[in-house]
């Protein structure tokens, strides 16, 4: 079901007037009223297009009800539009071409994408897929289950009986022949696919014990170009992996095998087109004993560097992005900023700066809240965002205006629950003093450039 809303009396948007060598405040901001009654809310994705709009999806439940609430917002911080449908899971959504957007999910226990009107969220039509596998993988950390091809066409990767399917349909909604490689794997579970440009597709996923991860390189016609397989020290997978492609077409990869020592270890690795490894790079990562980290993004520039983001290695850990150089792996710039305890997501705008998102808990009974750190081009630490009072599962995107800060606004005395959305100037200068703002639950250390490992 979708509304439209005009105006601006469907929503609240707040113009701030910038403050030099401040507190890095929003431009704008606006909220949803309409999902205030929306419980248990949790972020799942967001994007901006080239024109600085923005769209934000989230899973809900109420009264034993569960659904999606989609949103769009226009580049001056209005709520164009609204749409809400019942469904069991929710997968991402992405730019589908042509001014559409696609929603990917299980809708009415069928596997498939909702193809909206991206102007005016009208339901434009349906594809389906077979449904199989494990459920999708954490949105937003450089994963995802859903993907649009060069050529415009939807894809989703699903693991039924242990085989990597990718199911497709046309700009239309006219299901096209599927993809499959059969891995005869006895587990393999969080798939992730990108597209490459030459309309072809890659897809990653980790095995069971013994059998590492798994990345495969499916070509325009379905065709398998290579599968490359990473053991790590013994073999064992631990964490999700994220995928990446550059613009020659080289495939990075970031993921936790297990080391010898029976612990996490964080490692990027990289392979050329025709599936030959140019090099593996170990990462050092926040705590080898702490199962609950993963890498939280893996972005490729227009220069071929890798940038993740992992976990920082001091307690309780912090932002923290790491730069690795695409031509040998090398590291060249590994930067950790504040005080959090997860990352959660990242994004990259157009001039190299990167923002970050984390949470960190605000002590015991209390829930868990959103902060988010900006690093410079170059990978050192730039600025802060004051706190806003999102659930732990914020959410960043890079529009042409600057960030789309998104996510879930915590209820509290005489606060509703809501779907909120900030955008922050992305060229301002890195000279405002770190942590300001961040005193309640984000006090911030003084930013670190480590050892390379």
């Amino acid at each position: 079901m979708r509304s439209r809303a005009f105006g601006w009396s469907m929503a609240w948007c707040v113009a701030v007037p910038a403050l030099a060598h401040a507190q890095w405040l929003p431009e704008w901001s606006s909220a949803d009223p309409q999902s205030a009654d929306m419980h248990d809310g949790r972020m799942i994705d967001v994007l901006a297009d080239a024109h600085g709009r923005s769209v934000l999806l989230t899973e809900w439940t109420h009264a034993n009800r569960s659904g999606i609430a989609l949103r769009m917002w226009e580049a001056d911080g209005r709520l164009a539009w609204r749409y809400d449908e019942r469904l069991v899971l929710s997968e991402g959504v992405a730019w589908s071409g042509d001014g559409r957007l696609a929603v990917f999910g299980v809708f009415d226990e069928v596997a498939g994408a909702r193809v909206l009107d991206a102007a005016s969220g009208t339901l434009l039509h349906t594809c389906t897929w077979p449904r199989g596998g494990m459920p999708a993988p954490s949105v937003g950390a450089g994963r995802r289950s859903g993907a649009v091809s060069s050529q415009g066409h939807l894809l989703h990767v699903s693991l039924p009986n242990r085989d990597v399917l990718v199911s497709r349909c046309d700009a239309g909604g006219l299901s096209l022949p599927e993809w499959r490689w059969s891995s005869g794997f006895a587990t393999l579970v969080t798939p992730t696919i990108v597209p490459t440009a030459d309309g072809g597709a890659v897809v990653t996923a980790a095995g069971g014990i013994g059998e590492g991860f798994v990345t495969v390189r499916f070509g325009a016609g379905g065709d398998v170009v290579f599968v490359d397989r990473e053991f790590g020290d013994l073999g064992n997978p631990l964490g999700l992996p994220a995928v990446a492609v550059d613009a020659a077409g080289a495939v990075l990869v970031a993921a936790e095998p297990e080391s010898s020592a029976g612990v996490h270890r964080g490692q990027v690795w990289k392979i050329a087109p025709a599936g030959l490894r140019a090099w593996t790079r170990r990462i050092a990562i926040r705590d080898p004993l702490d199962a609950a980290h993963l890498f939280a993004g893996l972005i490729v520039s227009a220069d071929g560097d890798a940038f993740v983001a992992p976990f920082g290695v001091r307690v309780p850990g912090g932002f923290r992005v790491v730069r690795v150089q695409g031509g040998d792996g090398h590291v060249l710039s590994d930067t950790t900023a504040g005080r959090i305890d997860r990352i959660e997501a990242m994004a990259r705008s157009a001039g190299g700066r990167m923002l970050v998102a984390g949470s960190r808990s605000a002590g015991f009974g209390n829930p868990s809240e959103s902060g988010f750190a900006e690093f410079a081009a170059s990978g050192a630490a730039c600025r802060f965002v004051p706190p806003l009072g999102l659930r732990d599962d914020g959410r960043v995107a890079s529009a042409p205006q600057g960030w789309i800060v998104a996510g879930i606004r915590l209820p509290g005395a005489g606060i509703a629950s809501a779907i909120v959305v900030h955008r922050f100037e992305a060229g301002g200068p890195c000279d405002i003093v770190m942590g300001t703002g961040f005193d309640d639950g984000f006090d911030a250390v003084p930013a670190s450039v480590m050892t390379p490992r």
